[in-house]
């Protein structure tokens, strides 16, 4: 789906081709942004609630950016 996005994302900004996108940029792409498969189960693995906030906040500022380079 990242790397669908990506593409996307470079076609709009007229750069396709410019990069493969392949499962070495998503990989990397992952550990740049802090981006990981976690199991979440049990009271254990509870949820991180101020770190879930930042996420949504950075999000949100992704989004906008995004949004701002494709109008």
């Amino acid at each position: 789906m990242l790397q669908e996005k990506g593409r996307d994302l470079a076609k709009k900004m007229g750069e396709e081709g410019a990069c493969q996108f392949s499962d070495g940029w998503l990989h990397r792409f992952k550990v740049r942004h802090g981006i990981r498969k976690l199991d979440i189960s049990g009271e254990s693995k509870s949820a991180n609630l101020p770190s879930a906030e930042e996420f949504v906040d950075r999000g949100t500022v992704a989004d906008h950016t995004v949004s701002f380079l494709t109008s």
